[in-house]
């Protein structure tokens, strides 16, 4: 049950004006900074990141994390030895967190 308080946070941390432009695929300071055809991909080690990212081919135009291609798709963007991961996407920008 470890993931659920990682999402509440991760979609805290997230929350925001989705109106914004978006930057290009990169670090970001938060969740707010994607823009609503990208994901964002938090990832929380020694050092928190956020990144924006396209959405994935599989997930066409609708990033939903009850699409199961789609979500393994998202998940993809989390570190390899990462195992613990949350999807959100109760508000765009859908949020993926990277949990070690």
């Amino acid at each position: 049950m470890r993931i659920l308080p990682t999402l509440l946070i991760a979609l805290a941390a997230c929350s925001g004006d989705s109106e914004k432009g978006g930057l290009d695929l990169g670090q970001a300071t938060d969740c707010s900074e994607c823009s609503t055809d990208q994901i964002c991909v938090v990832v929380f080690s020694d050092e928190k990141s956020v990144t924006c990212e396209d959405v994935p081919a599989e997930c066409a135009d609708d990033a939903s994390c009850t699409d199961d291609e789609c979500m393994i798709a998202m998940f993809e963007s989390c570190p390899e030895d990462f195992i613990n991961t949350g999807c959100s996407d109760t508000f765009p920008p859908t949020v993926i967190s990277c949990n070690p």
